[in-house]
């Protein structure tokens, strides 16, 4: 004989496994997608430290520090600073990576950040999809000549190097820098 209400109690009981297993895996999704912007904010804020760090030091040890940034486009930037402290001028260079360089990531998008020092390269992060560089005088006008340069805007995205689906973790970071010999320039 049929049982309706044992086959609408089985009934009722898939229609709400079902439904918790749907809203797990959107718990999961959220949680993965979540660390995901997480690691992709600490690799920006170590960027940024590093980038802070050494655009911080443009100029110093230079008897005339107003010369000290040699080089500048939109994604790069080449500076002479005495970095390691030891009385010898240094030349320091970041630049952007091209997109086919990194191949042993997901991320079709993702580059290097190259530093520079002496004209050693070595890539210093991956998952930049955008670096740009802006460079102004004290009032924030673009410049005509790199004496003139006291602030320096950066600008970068850095996205995981691997997807989740076809989503990828993702953080900005835009700062400017006053280089501390550029200031009393």
């Amino acid at each position: 004989m049929f049982d309706l209400e044992l086959t609408g109690s089985f009934l009722i009981a898939g229609i709400f496994i079902l439904s918790l297993l749907n809203i797990n895996a959107q718990v999961m999704e959220a949680n993965t997608l979540n660390n995901m912007n997480v690691s992709a904010q600490e690799n920006a804020v170590g960027i940024a430290g590093m980038l802070q760090q050494d655009f911080n030091k443009i100029g110093f040890g230079l008897s005339s520090p107003d010369m000290s940034v040699t080089a500048y486009n939109d994604s790069g930037i080449t500076f002479i600073a005495d970095i390691d402290k030891n009385s010898i001028p240094d030349t320091v260079s970041y630049r952007l990576g091209s997109r086919n360089e990194a191949v042993e990531t997901e991320n079709v998008n993702d580059r290097f950040l190259y530093r520079s020092v002496n004209g050693v390269e070595y890539d210093v992060a991956i998952g930049l999809t955008s670096f740009k560089v802006s460079v102004f005088d004290a009032w924030k006008n673009p410049v005509v000549s790199s004496s003139e340069i006291r602030i320096i805007t950066v600008s970068f995205t850095v996205e995981t190097p691997f997807y989740f689906g076809d989503k990828t973790g993702r953080a900005e970071w835009k700062g400017s820098i006053v280089p501390n010999n550029l200031r009393t320039l």
